[in-house]
Parts: C-alpha cells; structure tokens; sequence
C-alpha cells in the first residue's frame, strides 16, 4: 500500500466498522498508515492512524464501482481553519483536497533567488499568476512544472509539524499525476 491507494478496514478499529474505506494520506514506515476514512456519501468519518495488518487494499476497480462519481473531499488538512484561507486541489475527476493557506504559507514563504526565476507554484504564489491571481477560479497546472519547483523546498524545515504532511501529499499527487497523466487543478477561496 501506498499513498492515495483506497484501502478497506478488514475488522472493527478506531470505532469504525469493518469494511469501511478510506485513503491512505501517509505512509509512515509500512507498518502503519495515515488514513482517511470516509462513509458512503463520501463524507470524512475520521483520520486514523492504522496498522497496516487491519487493512487492505480495495482493487480499482471495486473502489471505481464503489465511488462511481461522486468526489472524495479529503479536509485533512483544513480540518481546525474552517473560514480561513482554503486551497483547494483536485486530483482528476474524484479526488478533492481542501487545505489551509497557512501551509502553502509556510511552504513557499521564503524561494529562493537562484537565478533561475521561479517557475509552478513559487511564481503564482509570489507573483499573484494562475490559481492565485485575484479572479483566476480553478486553474489547471503541469504536475511536471510544479512538481520540479515543489522539490526545491525538499529540504526546508517547516514552522508547522502538519506543514510536512502537505508537502508529502501534493509530491505523491503529482507524482502521480505526472505518471499517469491524471489532471490536476487549484483552487484559492
């Protein structure tokens, strides 16, 4: 299992019933794995912390039949922020991210002045271009730009504990994406 793999909880854990899915947000050493887990509806029903032995896998093509359309809002790390500068990211058709500001703050508040002029999310961040200009809506991106400008902040320590987290998430995302030329999109509200 890795991360953004749906998973399936195979007996009761956390209060939650077996059979519950979820999506892995991050893998700590394979032994356990940070889970969102979500009902029918597709609702948040809690982020677990999770033994990798109570899960298992769900093949893509059960979570496609499962899922059908419907959008997985993962507020992760938005959860605690409600009303505060939301950055939404949107990982093909059914994956939403909802994430606070203050991360991608943390994130890009210092770039570094190589020279080479910034590129993916330091130039938009910084020079009020794409998602974050002041009327752009949402704004598709090159997972391979902005993945290669998000790898300059690789060694940056973070003012935030959660801040690394994030990081994590939109490199495994793009990632992803870049791989399996899967859309991605952004959003500032």
């Amino acid at each position: 299992m890795k991360e953004l793999d749906v998973v399936r909880l195979k007996e009761s854990f956390g209060g939650l019933p077996a059979g519950t899915e979820g999506t892995v947000v991050l893998e700590y050493d394979g032994s356990c794995f940070e889970v969102e887990f979500f009902d029918a509806a597709g609702n948040t029903v809690g982020v677990l912390t999770t033994p990798a032995g109570m899960l298992e896998a769900v093949p893509d093509v059960e979570a496609a039949e499962t899922k059908e359309n419907e959008p997985q809002n993962d507020y992760t790390f938005y959860a605690g922020f409600e009303g505060e500068t939301e950055i939404t990211l949107y990982f093909g058709e059914n994956q939403v991210y909802h994430i606070w500001k203050g991360y991608f703050d943390d994130i890009f508040d210092t770039p570094s002045l190589d020279g080479n002029g910034w590129t993916g999310f330091t130039r938009d961040y910084h020079q009020l271009e794409g998602a974050f200009s002041l009327d752009a809506g949402t704004v598709e991106i090159d997972p391979e730009e902005y993945l290669a400008d998000l790898m300059r902040y690789k060694d940056k320590v973070f003012d935030f504990g959660e801040t690394s987290g994030v990081f994590k998430l939109m490199v495994s995302m793009l990632e992803k994406a870049k791989a399996e030329s899967v859309a991605v999109k952004i959003d500032e509200a």
